[in-house]
């Protein structure tokens, strides 16, 4: 590598509290950003920067970056597109004390070691627990013993960090010494079901086996009114085709979706699946008996689809997006199964018994494969498109656009040829595209041209005629 780390020099020179950052650098270099204290409550990692500012030929930049005064922010250099030069970290000033960092206790886990021993570690990895530096204290409440941690440089615990309890135990976390400011407290779970389901559990969430989950009961209404496409929120595994496609669905056929749950008593409901038959060449429907409790996190919240479901007011909870979730793991022997992924237009089929089809998105067939899309539409058949793989994750850097990721058509309209627009929805319910108005609940409009150029798979079904 020719040069040294000082032609990278990053020197910050001033800092607002609006977010206003300016100082020197290498001329030409970008300067990317991140706030790493709105980084805890979203489902963005460290490694999602945006631009802040591109240094001028004197080796000045200037920028800004959507913040709040005292929120901590990391710069660093990109040259080229592709090397990295080295990082600084500081906290836009503020009137008085900085305000409380944000904790995200919903991320804290729980892996077994031994008798009464666990080890607390991040299950939402790489996605940060809290702000670099900061010191959590846990107090079990049956014992009176405190331990404390670091939080790292990437948002995790900076050591590892084991504690004495048993099943059930309460741990109380707090910012300080003195517990009567708490954050929340964390459950120690019990060993629930079986060593091999409990062990596929833990690797699909959390990386690494040990990981415990308990299982809750949740109260709420089957649907709020209509199903809606805002019910979906995708959780800890890897099945945005599943959450895609249960979002396209409720926003283009709804009452289809209705009709797959059916009450068998207070505590459970059955829904139907429709499962190919290739030696009659036909679909099938299977019910799929599913009850009323979940896996929920240390902190309370559901571990799978509509992670905050627990913590909101139940009066307002839909159930229907947690049932199915659990109906198609039933259906594969687990939630581990979508370790694996999926795709988009097989999960469309198997919830609305059509057969599934799709296209390799391509600019030069975006006018047909437009008119197809407004047709499918019409004829209320639901459309997911998917981004390219994570090896394509330059594509989309600056963006916060997903790689390997699925995103459900619920809107499209034309007012010129030249003004395609759809409108689209991230299944996890927040991150939108940087370049568009986030509309909420991870809904936003975008150009079909640029569509085009951003997602690589069409999936949708076909008339069975």
């Amino acid at each position: 590598m020719s040069g040294s780390s000082d032609s990278f020099r990053l020197q910050i020179c001033s800092a607002g509290a609006d977010g206003r950052i300016g100082g020197h650098a290498k001329p030409q270099a970008v300067i990317e950003a991140i706030n790493l204290s709105r980084l805890v409550s979203s489902r963005l990692t460290w490694m999602d920067t945006e631009v802040l500012s591109v240094v001028g030929h004197d080796g000045v930049f200037a920028g800004q970056i959507a913040a709040r005064a005292g929120d901590l922010i990391r710069l660093r250099v990109r040259w080229h597109r592709s090397r990295l030069g080295p990082s600084r970290t500081l906290r836009l000033p503020c009137d008085g004390r900085a305000p409380h960092p944000a904790v995200a206790l919903f991320r804290i886990g729980f892996r077994a070691i031994g008798t009464c021993r666990y080890q607390l570690v991040n299950i939402g990895r790489p996605r940060p627990i809290s702000e670099p530096g900061v010191l959590l204290y846990f107090r079990n409440e049956r014992t009176g013993l405190v331990q404390r941690s670091a939080i790292g440089e990437h948002g995790g615990f900076a050591k590892p960090l084991f504690i004495a309890a048993r099943p059930d135990d309460r741990i109380v976390v707090t910012l300080f010494k003195r517990f009567e400011e708490a954050l929340g407290t964390l459950v120690v779970p019990s060993s629930t079901g079986d060593h091999r389901t409990r062990r596929r559990l833990s690797q699909a969430v959390s990386g690494h086996s040990g990981t415990l989950f308990d299982i809750g009961s949740i109260t709420g209404r089957l649907f709020q009114g209509k199903p809606k496409a805002s019910d979906v929120i995708q959780g800890e595994v890897p099945n945005c085709h599943l959450a895609g496609a249960a979002t396209a669905v409720a926003a283009t056929c709804g009452d289809r979706l209705a009709r797959l749950f059916h009450p068998v008593d207070t505590r459970s409901y059955s829904v139907s699946l429709y499962c190919h038959n290739q030696m009659f060449g036909r679909f099938v429907r299977k019910e799929i008996v599913v009850s009323k409790e979940f896996y929920v996190r240390p902190s309370g919240e559901l571990l799978f689809g509509a992670a905050t479901l627990l913590s909101a007011d139940p009066a307002r909870a839909a159930l229907w997006w947690p049932l199915l979730e659990k109906a198609v793991a039933l259906l594969n022997k687990g939630y581990g199964h979508f370790a694996t992924g999926g795709t988009a237009h097989h999960a469309l089929s198997l919830l609305l018994g059509l057969p599934p089809c799709h296209r390799k998105i391509r600019a030069a067939e975006a006018d047909r494969l437009w008119r197809e899309t407004v047709a499918h539409i019409a004829a209320r058949r639901p459309v997911v498109l998917s981004t390219f793989p994570a090896t394509s994750a330059r594509l989309y850097r600056y963006t916060q656009v997903i790689p390997d990721h699925c995103y459900a058509i619920v809107g499209l309209w034309e007012r010129k040829r030249s003004q395609r627009m759809i409108r689209l929805r991230n299944p996890w319910g927040e991150v939108t595209p940087v370049r568009y108005a986030d509309e909420g609940h991870g809904v936003f409009t975008m150009p079909w041209n640029e569509a085009v150029s951003l997602f690589s798979i069409w999936s949708s079904v076909s008339d069975p005629r």
